[in-house]
């Protein structure tokens, strides 16, 4: 019986360590660290591109439903070349409360030539500038409640830090929903 137990412990730490090994190895944009202050961050973020789709509104879990599906697909091949593009992290949902939209970011060796067609009309490529980000890091699940209690803590470190926030606030989910292990963050744009 001891023997079954501890082929069930591995196989579950087994299964645990690989998909959080997994996602570490994924692309994700590049940044300088300006200031580190434990899970808070200022972070000057290279110019990069993203695919877009419009939502509905700034609910997490809806946001997730709406925009997850169409961008999934144009990644795993729902474009003009029937071609798969490389995973990439995190998945960008941008609070917007007149624009909100999910965004994927795109591998660093496409660029918005040799980025297939999406056979999705709502599928838009966003090309951000170098822009300076204010983040939160936290764990656990992604949902309504963490986003807005991050969200909270994030504005109050960027007002005693005399932070101007010039834009809405950005979530980044960096796992996929059966990892154990998750990795957050918020993100406000800041003034330079």
């Amino acid at each position: 019986m001891n023997w079954i137990i501890g082929i069930v412990v591995l196989a579950v730490t087994s299964f645990i360590g690989f998909t959080y090994y997994s996602s570490q190895k994924l692309e994700k944009p590049n940044y300088e660290v300006l200031v580190n202050e434990g899970d808070y961050q200022i972070r000057l973020y290279n110019s990069s591109l993203w695919a877009d789709v419009e939502v509905s509104t700034t609910n997490q879990g809806d946001m997730s439903r709406e925009g997850f599906r169409p961008l999934a697909n144009y990644i795993f091949g729902g474009n003009a070349e029937n071609k798969s593009l490389s995973m990439t992290a995190p998945v960008a949902m941008v609070n917007d409360s007149i624009n909100p939209s999910m965004r994927f970011y795109m591998p660093s060796d496409r660029n918005i030539k040799n980025l297939p067609k999406p056979n999705e009309n709502n599928i838009r490529f966003v090309e951000l500038p170098e822009r300076k980000l204010a983040t939160l890091k936290f764990g656990g699940s992604l949902n309504e409640g963490s986003k807005k209690e991050a969200m909270k803590k994030l504005k109050i470190w960027c007002e005693e830090n005399n932070l101007e926030i010039i834009g809405p606030m950005e979530v980044f989910g960096y796992n996929a929903p059966y990892e154990v292990i998750k990795t957050n963050e918020v993100a406000f744009p800041i003034k330079d």
